[in-house]
Order: structure tokens, then C-alpha cells, then sequence
């Protein structure tokens, strides 16, 4: 996703503004954003809009237009994923969807037939005595 941005980079950067604006980029990665409707992964392919950085009014800051490229990580409601569970406690359980996103399932959407045992700190099945402990693989729908 290709995005304009305007940067406020401090005084330390003024020696090497790309250096800044990389610090600054780094920020936002594995950060949720509301202007892309998603996490952003990675970025790429950045480019200087302006050849002068601007210095507004009394403002320590360095005023720069960037280009760059976004890949970020939008999953649509009830869109089918795959997450490793690494949390398991009576409230919730949290895992990792893709080995970096972090997700959670509040007890209200796991299936009524699995009930939380505390003594081995899992979620068995009644029926079935299938188990959710840290480790399992489990697909989820997205519902937010």
C-alpha cells in the first residue's frame, strides 16, 4: 500500500534526515493503524517527497513529506486463520497468527462444549476430551 506521509523529526536528526526517518518508520511496524485498517508488517521503497526538510514557526522539529510503501496486515471480518495458542487462562485464550500477530479468543466465542480445567490450565471438549493448551494449532474466525 503506497502512502504520503508528513514526518516531524527531531533535532538529533537533522545531521542524517534518512537515518531519522528510518527510526521513525521502524515505530510503526507491528503497530495497529487506523489510516490503513490494519498492522503494518514491513516497509519499503522510500522516497524523500521534498528536498528540503521545512522548520515550522518556533518548532525544534524538522517538517519532511515521505513516500513509502506499507505492507500491513488486514484481516476481514470472519475471515478463516491459523494461530499457535501461547496463552490459555479462564478468560481467554491468546496465540500468534503467523509467528508475529498476536490475537485473542474471549471465552464467550469459544464453543460452549469446552470448558476450562484448571488443573492442567487447558480447555477440554466434554464430548470429544479434544484439548486447547499452549502449543495447539487452532483456526479462528475473525469477528472484529
Amino acid at each position: 500500500m503506497k502512502v504520503q506521509l508528513s514526518l516531524q523529526l527531531p533535532p538529533m536528526d537533522t545531521n542524517n534526515i534518512v537515518s531519522g526517518t528510518k527510526s521513525m518508520l521502524d515505530r510503526l511496524v507491528f503497530k495497529y493503524k487506523n489510516e490503513l485498517g490494519g498492522i503494518i508488517i514491513s516497509y519499503y521503497d522510500v522516497v524523500h517527497v521534498d528536498k528540503e526538510a521545512r522548520i515550522f514557526y518556533d518548532s525544534p522539529y524538522l517538517g519532511i513529506k515521505i513516500q513509502v510503501k506499507f505492507l500491513v496486515f488486514k484481516p476481514f471480518k470472519n475471515q478463516i486463520l491459523n494461530g499457535v495458542v501461547k496463552r490459555v487462562s479462564t478468560t481467554h485464550i491468546s496465540l500468534l497468527v503467523f509467528g508475529i500477530i498476536s490475537a485473542s479468543i474471549h471465552k464467550t466465542c469459544i464453543p460452549k462444549t469446552f470448558i476450562f480445567d484448571h488443573s492442567s490450565n487447558m480447555f477440554v471438549n466434554k464430548q470429544s476430551k479434544a484439548t486447547i493448551s499452549v502449543g495447539t494449532k487452532i483456526a479462528f474466525k475473525v469477528q472484529e
